[in-house]
């Protein structure tokens, strides 16, 4: 867990990014999922509000002592923009 300050002109609050790793039986295959979020809190707006900003999921998976690959997929959004983010990697190592 990171957990950090935002501070600005009108605004200010915390926000943070939790993670996980979940290893399956075997020890080849596991996950890591993510979220982000943030709380701000603004006296000029009125308002309090809590918002999951981006959300996501790798996975790994080992063949052998060689090969392993490792994908995922990342969701950002914010009032303005939205994102969706696709990885794939296949790594040897000798």
């Amino acid at each position: 867990m990171t957990v950090y300050n935002l501070v600005g002109d009108d605004i200010e609050g915390y926000g943070g990014r939790l993670s996980g790793h979940i290893p399956f039986p075997g020890h080849r295959f596991s996950l890591q999922p993510t979220v982000a979020f943030r709380y701000l809190r603004s006296d000029i707006l009125g308002k309090d509000e809590f918002t999951v900003s981006d959300i996501g999921c790798h996975a790994y998976y080992i063949f052998n002592k060689a090969w392993s690959a490792s994908g995922g997929i990342a969701y950002t959004y914010t009032e303005e923009v939205q994102r969706l983010f696709f990885d794939f990697a296949v790594t040897f190592k000798w």
